[in-house]
């Protein structure tokens, strides 16, 4: 599988979010822009299984900060 890209849309409380989303051979990643707020994330599945999910998130011209950062794991 190569790279693919399309729109996603999420809803929330009477509210939502357009977004592109781009797929990637093993996850896949979105973001969006807020002001001078913009927000990316990306998830993707490890090598041993597990989905790891990270959003960078920058405020105006500050440096990016990683503000998530979780692995989840399939309980057995």
């Amino acid at each position: 599988m190569g790279r693919s890209s399309g729109a996603a849309t999420s809803y929330n409380g009477g509210r939502y979010l357009d977004t592109q989303l781009s797929v990637t051979e093993n996850g896949f990643s979105w973001g969006y822009r807020a002001g001078p707020l913009k927000v990316s994330n990306t998830m993707r599945l490890t090598e041993s299984g597990e989905w790891e999910e990270i959003t960078m998130s920058t405020y105006g011209s500050n440096p990016a900060m990683k503000s998530v950062e979780m692995t989840l794991t399939k309980q057995r």
